[in-house]
């Protein structure tokens, strides 16, 4: 019912502006009147006429197919130039509506997202703003920017007065625009809330994200800087353009050359050397260190956040000095792994991750940095 409520209240505002907007053309147009004669028929509605957020994507799909039809029409009766501007705007409408599908479907706010206000600013100059090409993002924990080929920049005033001046009369010109405006200012003022309510969303995903990147910086297993550096790389972090904005914080962790120490029980080891201390290296492995991310996030098993291929040195009588073996990592901290020796000889070791010992003057660190940006 509120959907159809909304549909009537924008055909009457429609309506209304029909009939006032005849008060924009003069008696006698020439191609010097066009700019004021569209600063009247662009000018702000008198009614709030933007749809709930559920219609975002129909109201957008509908005025990409309204632009279409528009450009057909100025296609039929050989108004080049307003066929030329209608299908610009019909790439931005379609723009926006596949930006709205992907927030529909990812909750993710794209940082420069075809339905805010930028896209469909004029300004004084009447000119709309160019919208650069993007490539399409498919990860859904990034943000949900659609793809799209660049669209130009477009004076309104310049397409106007071209129709205006092939025209039979300029009268003839301005009237045949009208409908182009009428949809064009109210495709701008749902833009415009668009951006409001989008600044307000932004927030609390920056809100969210900037939380997130303090869970992966204090809670999850710390990191040497080689790995932190090869763990960005993987997961393409090294990007300037921020084409997917501010990026949430890595879903894995990648384990590479990682070294620790820990202690070892060996149990044919001669007496006294059973148990003893060991240093162990993780040559490769993964530690997934938000539970939401994990192999086995609904069993007993949910706390396994990570697996890698350890070798261990450790110097006891009668066994070799190298072993190797699967390690496990236990939310982020608590390490197991079982390591052959050769000849049948197997050790169960328990792992303390060295980075552990300066995770306070580490938190102490980032905290400061943090409190000096702001």
């Amino acid at each position: 019912m509120m959907t159809i409520k909304r549909i009537l209240a924008f055909t009457l505002l429609l309506a209304f502006a029909s009939i006032t907007s005849a008060n924009c053309l003069p008696e006698d147009a020439t191609p010097a009147d066009v700019r004021s004669v569209l600063e009247c028929q662009l000018g702000e509605p008198t009614a709030n006429t933007a749809p709930a957020r559920t219609d975002q994507l129909a109201f957008w799909r509908q005025q990409a197919t309204s632009f279409e039809e528009l450009a057909g029409t100025y296609e039929s009766s050989g108004q080049r130039s307003l066929q030329v501007l209608s299908n610009n705007l019909k790439t931005r409408a379609e723009l926006a509506a596949a930006d709205m599908s992907k927030f529909e479907q990812t909750g993710d706010v794209c940082n420069v997202a075809a339905y805010k206000d930028n896209t469909w600013f004029w300004g004084a100059g009447l000119r709309l703003n160019r919208v650069n090409s993007r490539t399409d993002l498919q990860a859904p924990t990034m943000a949900g920017c659609a793809g799209t080929p660049e669209i130009p920049a477009m004076s309104l005033v310049d397409q106007v007065q071209e129709s205006c001046e092939s025209a039979e009369s300029c009268n003839q010109g301005l009237a045949a625009v009208e409908p182009l405006t009428m949809a064009l200012r109210s495709t701008r003022a749902v833009a415009r809330l668009n951006s409001e309510s989008a600044l307000t969303t932004l927030q609390q995903q920056i809100t969210e994200k900037d939380e997130a990147w303090d869970r992966y910086l204090f809670e999850s297993k710390p990191l040497w800087p080689w790995e932190l550096a090869f763990t960005d790389w993987w997961h393409d972090r090294y990007d300037d353009t921020y084409a997917q904005g501010f990026r949430r914080p890595p879903p894995k962790q990648i384990i590479l050359m990682h070294p620790s120490i820990g202690a070892e029980w060996i149990d044919n080891a001669t007496d006294g050397d059973r148990f003893a201390p060991t240093i162990y290296v993780e040559i490769v492995g993964v530690n997934y260190w938000d539970d939401t991310n994990r192999w086995f996030r609904d069993s007993w098993l949910s706390s396994l956040s990570g697996a890698s291929l350890a070798v261990t040195v450790t110097d006891r009588p009668g066994i070799n000095t190298v072993g190797a073996g699967p390690l496990l990592t236990f939310d982020n901290t608590f390490e197991v792994g079982i390591n052959y020796y050769g000849e049948g000889e197997f050790g169960v070791m328990v792992g303390i991750n060295l980075m552990k010992l300066w995770k306070g003057d580490y938190e102490k660190r980032v905290n400061r940095l943090k409190n000096a940006g702001r």
